[in-house]
């Protein structure tokens, strides 16, 4: 369990992605029941772009720990895979998930977000833009680079073009 908390700061904070990922495969496999590996996990796959593993990584800490507090996190994962993936209302469900066990989890806001922009609901996507901003007032297209560890130039491009059609500014 220290590992797998240890490899999500790192991810979280340090943006250490890729020593992440490993740490938390170490994390599994000495605890394969360990919910906080397998969503740690999902986390660094998502951001490394496997985001078919990370819907993998976060059904699984879902079906272990269902009822965990922090199971918000592996729906906010879902929805934001899925959106990459370009399943844009699985990742409204699975936002709406996280939000309904957070309703203040600015990352499935955001997807929500997001998704709304990428299926033309310009209204529903512009709406959430000043509730996002009241909980992350920093948020700018332009920073998105120095704020999310994501690997794959295209993921950041596409939640940038999402952001933008949403309202949020450069």
């Amino acid at each position: 369990m220290v590992l797998a908390q240890s490899a999500i700061v790192l991810t979280a904070i340090g943006y250490e992605v890729e020593l992440a990922d490993s740490l938390l495969e170490e994390a599994i496999r000495l605890n394969p029941n360990g919910m906080l590996g397998w969503l740690g996990g999902g986390w660094a796959k998502l951001y490394l772009g496997d985001h078919r593993t990370a819907i993998d990584y976060f059904q699984r800490a879902l079906r272990l720990s269902p009822l965990a507090p922090s199971i918000f996190f592996a729906h906010g994962g879902l929805a934001s895979a899925n959106f990459f993936l370009g399943n844009y209302e699985q990742g409204l469900k699975c936002a709406a998930d996280a939000l309904r066990h957070h309703p203040d989890y600015v990352t499935a806001l955001r997807i929500t977000m997001a998704c709304h922009a990428m299926l033309g609901n310009m209204e529903a996507a512009q709406k959430l833009w000043p509730q996002v901003a009241l909980l992350s007032p920093s948020d700018r297209v332009s920073k998105m680079r120095k704020g999310a560890p994501f690997r794959r130039d295209q993921d950041l491009a596409k939640l940038q073009e999402a952001y933008r059609l949403a309202g949020m500014p450069e």
